[in-house]
Order: C-alpha cells, then sequence, then structure tokens
C-alpha cells in the first residue's frame, strides 16, 4: 500500500508541519510521494524541504480526486483543507488525517475530522474533545480515532541559537521557555498572547520565581501574518524584558518574525555557551501545540488563556490539567499570577501529563498502522463476502 501526503496551506511554517515525520522516521521519504497545492508565498521552502529528505514532490494546481492514480493507497492530509473533499471522493483510497499536536483551539473541532476514515491524535484528550463538542460520537472515535501520542507532535528547533545583549549565559543555565502561537487565520481563531497588556511582566515574574537565568522566545512562524501589528509588539516585548535584566535566546529563524529594522537594533550574537539541547524549568505557553510540544521535551507547561476566544477544553483535560491555565487579566499581582504558575508547575499532574508524550511515540505510531491495516483487511473480506 503507498502513502501519500496531501498538503494544501498558504502558511509559512507549513513546511514544518509535515517535515517532523521525516526528522523522527517516522516515514521513509523514499516511499512517500508528497503533492502540494501550489502557493507562492512558501513554495520555495517546499522545495528546500524536499532537497533536504529527498521524497517524491510535485506541485498542483488543480485538485481532482484522481490525484493520485494508485488504486490501494493511503492519503494522510496535515491541514484540513475544502481541496481535500475533492480527494475523499475517491475511495478507492484510505484517507487519514495526521494531527501535528494537542490543541484546545477552536479549529481542533474542525467538521471534515467527519469524513476521514481515520484521524491520529496525539494524547487521550483529542477523542474526548471530538466527543463532547459533538464531532464524533463516542463508537465513531473507537473505530476511526487513534492516539500515536509524541509521534503526531512538531520538534521544539534550536538551531542557530542567538543570545539578545551582551552577558553571557552559563553552559548550564536553567531557563524558561515561551512559545506564543500566531493570531489564526480569522479572528475567532486568535489564541495569541503576544498584545497581552501585562505578558512582559508576567514573564519577566515569572523568570525570577523560577529562578531562570534567561527566557527563550519561540514565536510561531506565522504570527504578524494577518495582523502585522503582533510583529511590532512581539519586538517590544523582546525590549522590554531585556531591559529589565532577564537574558534573551532566540533561533536566527524565530528572531525573523520581528520587523527587520527592529532586529538589527538588537546586539546579538551566537550562543556558543549554553548546553544542547537547553534545560527549562517550565514553559509559558499560549492555548495551541506548543503545550504537547513542551510536554514531548518533558518541561510542564503554563498555559496563556485570553479572553478573545473560548477554550474548547474537555472535561477530563480540566480535571486533569486545568489550574494550569491562567488568564492573566483575572490577577491584579503579576507576581502573585507567577507564584501561582510556580506551584502548578511543579504539580504531580504535569507530570502525569508529561507522561503522555513521552512514551515512545514511533512505536505507537507503527502499531496504529498495523491496527487500520487490520481493520481495513476485515472490511475488505466482509465485503467480498456480501459481494
Amino acid at each position: 500500500m503507498k502513502d501519500y501526503f496531501f498538503i494544501d496551506s498558504k502558511s509559512k511554517s507549513s513546511v514544518e508541519q509535515y517535515a517532523f515525520v521525516f526528522e523522527n522516521a517516522l516515514f521513509r521519504p523514499a516511499d512517500v510521494e508528497v503533492a502540494v497545492k501550489f502557493h507562492y508565498a512558501n513554495f520555495f521552502r517546499h522545495v528546500l524541504c524536499w532537497r533536504k529528505y529527498k521524497f517524491r514532490l510535485r506541485f498542483v494546481f488543480n485538485i481532482r480526486e484522481t490525484l493520485f492514480p494508485d488504486d490501494d493507497g493511503r492519503v494522510y492530509y496535515f491541514f484540513n483543507s475544502a481541496e481535500n473533499l475533492k480527494l475523499i471522493k475517491n475511495r478507492k483510497h484510505t484517507h487519514i488525517f495526521f494531527g501535528h499536536g494537542e490543541s484546545n483551539k477552536r479549529a481542533s473541532l474542525h467538521p471534515l475530522y467527519r469524513l476521514y476514515d481515520y484521524v491520529l491524535v496525539a494524547g487521550p484528550f483529542a477523542g474526548k474533545r471530538l466527543q463532547q463538542f459533538d464531532i464524533l460520537n463516542e463508537a465513531t472515535v473507537a473505530e476511526r480515532v487513534r492516539d500515536i501520542g509524541g509521534a503526531s507532535v512538531a520538534n521544539v528547533d534550536y538551531d542557530d541559537l542567538l543570545l539578545i545583549g551582551d552577558e553571557d549565559i552559563q553552559p548550564s543555565a536553567r531557563g524558561l521557555l515561551y512559545m506564543p502561537t500566531w493570531e489564526g487565520g480569522v479572528d475567532s481563531e486568535n489564541y495569541s498572547t503576544v498584545d497581552e497588556p501585562r505578558l512582559a511582566d508576567f514573564l519577566v515574574q515569572t523568570a525570577r520565581k523560577f529562578s531562570a537565568e534567561f527566557i527563550c522566545i519561540k514565536p510561531h512562524a506565522n504570527t504578524g501574518t494577518r495582523l502585522a501589528a503582533l510583529k511590532e509588539r512581539l519586538a517590544d516585548l523582546i525590549t522590554t524584558i531585556e531591559s529589565q535584566g532577564i537574558k534573551l535566546v532566540m533561533t536566527r529563524k524565530d528572531l525573523s518574525v520581528i520587523p527587520r529594522s527592529k532586529r538589527l537594533a538588537l546586539r546579538t550574537r551566537p550562543c556558543t555557551s549554553l548546553k544542547m539541547p537547553p534545560d527549562f524549568s517550565c514553559a509559558i505557553v499560549d492555548v495551541s501545540a506548543a503545550e504537547s510540544m513542551a510536554a514531548k521535551i518533558g518541561v510542564p507547561s503554563i498555559v496563556l488563556a485570553t479572553r478573545k476566544n473560548g477554550l474548547y477544553a474537555p472535561e477530563q483535560y480540566m480535571q486533569t490539567k486545568g489550574k494550569s491555565v491562567i488568564h492573566l487579566a483575572d490577577w491584579t499581582s503579576m507576581e502573585a499570577c507567577a507564584s501561582h504558575a510556580l506551584t502548578q508547575a511543579a504539580s504531580d499532574y504535569q507530570r502525569d501529563y508529561i507522561d503522555f508524550f513521552l512514551d515512545d511515540g514511533n512505536a505507537r505510531f507503527r502499531h496504529a498502522v498495523t491496527e487500520i491495516e487490520a481493520d481495513l483487511e476485515r472490511k475488505r473480506i466482509r465485503g467480498s463476502r456480501t459481494d
């Protein structure tokens, strides 16, 4: 059975959201054909990814259900797109959605999940969410949803790390990781905290409570794509934190998110002293897949929620990890809020959550594929008996 990837996203970060399956050896690149709907904004990034991994790649303009000619293949989708519907019409193929992390965003409840033959998810809460918010019923979740844990979680990248400022960092220093999401394609999908009024104060107070020597800021690559002002706000956040005597590190790629003029004004140099991977006491994340990314590297997380949009968390999540969710607007003192974050990061439930993603994800993925193949064989045999 051949494996195909279909990619339809205008996002600049779309490459990272499927390339990790090659990085983590879930697929052999030579065995996969990747069809990408052409978008000029990310064309060259897909080409660079192809040059690195050497999978079969083609760009397409018009999507038809016969895009993949093989009669017996698995088509993996990494984005929910209207174009997917055209391919799903081809019932000779098995259609599988491959998520890239666990998230309580509204986007995790896309109605297209009802149409895929199987949905691969990260962690135990995704299936519960789909049930609680009436996307799939209990029987359908049991039949189609497969939990592959950390296998569907993207990696945290530290390549080409830069130190902002003049002071060095000790090799064994522990830091704080801040991973804000982007503003989404529409207002209803905006979970970014970059423009939260008291964010800088909270991060500074939290770094001090954790005795963190530095903060590593990893913004989503799409930050400012729809709301350009967020690039300026991110630059201002960096300047404000640095002015408070907190050391900052960012990868060169992450730093490229802010405007060039602001970037050139910063004093940066290669961060060669810090051991790799860095040691983090805690990750501060938005409502996004960054929560599961932190868990995959064994780091407890505090989730910053906003009043812009609701939290689509199943009851089981709120019972297990709900105390780690913070609305900054609910706190009069950022020092008290940071103390709360310190307490929650040390709670036992953090280890339970982390354990969901530290298991051998590759083994879970292979087991899921084996289950799917066995399920398809059973269906084929039942079908042949009724013919």
